[in-house]
């Protein structure tokens, strides 16, 4: 998944995020989840965007973020907005 714009929804200008890449160990045969049709999975997860100790500025209140997840081939790359 990655995030490619960041919005503030006061003034809809774009804002600098922070950016990491996390590289978990190899999944188990246990970690795997079959889904069959018409079943739907979901999860929370988090991306911390900001960082005032690390560059001295604190994130908006309000943040509209715009997320693709890139499936395995051949399925197609799928692109949402969110705000938070």
């Amino acid at each position: 998944m990655d995030i490619v714009a960041v919005l503030d929804c006061a003034t809809t200008q774009p804002l600098e995020f922070l950016v990491a890449d996390r590289f978990p160990p190899p999944p188990r045969e246990e970690d795997f989840l079959k889904l069959e049709p018409g079943y739907w999975f979901g999860a929370e997860v988090g991306f911390p965007l900001f960082d005032e100790q690390l560059n001295g500025k604190r994130g908006p209140d309000c943040v509209d973020i715009t997320l693709t997840f890139h499936p395995e081939p051949p399925t197609p790359a799928v692109t949402t907005r969110v705000r938070a």
